[in-house]
């Protein structure tokens, strides 16, 4: 059975701070990574248009870059698998992007 001393009434004040500081930072940084990605999803026509040399790029990655089949490359940048659609949505590294830069 429980006491009348288990109750929130009886509890340090710092303890009851403690706890509602972290459930306010957690619900803060969980908004502001619901705002980027509504950010991200909204301009992403817009990001996709930004061009970055591909020096810059080929710099920047990790480890080399491993060259595709040629077939699955085609595949890839079509967003085909066995010649239908399977993605509808549209995405960041969509091919779109990339066919805007290279025209440029």
């Amino acid at each position: 059975m429980s006491s009348s001393r288990d109750t929130l009434e009886y509890e340090p004040t710092w303890v009851v701070a403690a706890v509602c500081t972290v459930i306010v930072v957690i619900s803060l940084a969980l908004m502001l990574l619901g705002f980027i990605s509504l950010l991200l999803t909204v301009f992403q026509g817009l990001i996709s248009h930004v061009c970055v040399p591909e020096s810059f790029v080929s710099h920047m990655l990790p480890c080399e870059k491993e060259s595709a089949l040629p077939t699955q490359e085609t595949y890839d940048q079509l967003g085909l698998y066995n010649g239908q659609k399977w993605n509808t949505r549209r995405l960041l590294s969509e091919v779109s992007g990339a066919d805007y830069c290279t025209s440029k």
